[in-house]
């Protein structure tokens, strides 16, 4: 992949974008990886990382398959990265689970391979913090969310007309 480092900063931006929000499939964005973070050409800088790593985690798949690259390549990662790139790909990593089965498996890694991650062990214990109060939330609140959307979705729906009492009266004409 030839990549120049003489794009503009938009470029480089608008390039990753297109490339992290496409992937349909888990190996394109392992490809991804794989180029901007594994490879020792340097076609990438830190900021491209980075830019790359945050597009990428917006996408459920893309954070999936970060996750997971990170479970195979840690120890090589934690090693050859800058120490920038590896606290926000760690904290990527860890932060954007939503569900108890990604806590728990975010949980287990990071227990099995707690004495490799002693440089981002805050970075970590923060994120899965985080991910346990989400998925706190969300169990003592899907109940009578569920309830209260099963309710609605029966009722017939009928148009309202709303009065907006913030907009000034010369606006509503």
């Amino acid at each position: 992949m030839y990549y120049p480092k003489n794009k503009s900063q938009t470029e480089r931006l608008f390039i990753f974008r297109s490339l992290a929000s496409c992937p349909k499939n888990e190996t394109k964005f392992v490809r991804m990886l794989n180029l901007t973070l594994m490879s020792g050409d340097h076609k990438f800088s830190e900021e491209d990382m980075l830019t790359m790593l945050t597009v990428m985690s917006t996408v459920s798949l893309g954070h999936e398959t970060m996750f997971k690259f990170m479970m195979k390549n840690f120890e090589y990662l934690s090693t050859k990265l800058e120490k920038t790139v590896w606290e926000y790909f760690v904290k990527t990593s860890f932060n954007n689970f939503r569900t108890e089965e990604g806590l728990d498996k975010a949980t287990e890694f990071y227990q099995r391979n707690k004495r490799h991650f002693v440089s981002v062990d805050d970075i970590i214990k923060n994120a899965l913090e985080k991910v346990k109060i989400q998925v706190d939330w969300v169990r003592k609140h899907l109940t009578p969310l569920d309830g209260w959307l099963t309710n609605a979705l029966q009722e017939p729906w009928r148009p309202h007309e709303f009065q907006f009492r913030d907009v000034p009266s010369f606006v509503i004409g």
